[in-house]
């Protein structure tokens, strides 16, 4: 699976939103993802990859690709 595919996944989990909305472009804001859902999905990348995910990096994030960037950057 890609990175692509695991943050669609846990956006869609978290945000009850059809992963089929979620595309890279995709502003998080425009799935209804506030400061806690992107902490909790930081949360879950640094469970699942072993990173640690700074709050300055969650501060950054605007859009899906964003998210896919950090991890094909730090993974």
């Amino acid at each position: 699976m890609s990175h692509f595919e695991e943050i669609q996944t846990m956006l869609s989990e978290e945000l009850a939103v059809r992963p089929e909305k979620i595309q890279l472009d995709t502003e998080l804001k425009d799935l209804g993802a506030d400061s806690i859902v992107l902490m909790t999905i930081a949360d879950n990348i640094q469970e699942q990859y072993g990173i640690e995910v700074p709050t300055e990096a969650v501060k950054d994030v605007r859009t899906v690709k964003d998210i896919v960037d950090y991890l094909d950057a730090n993974v």
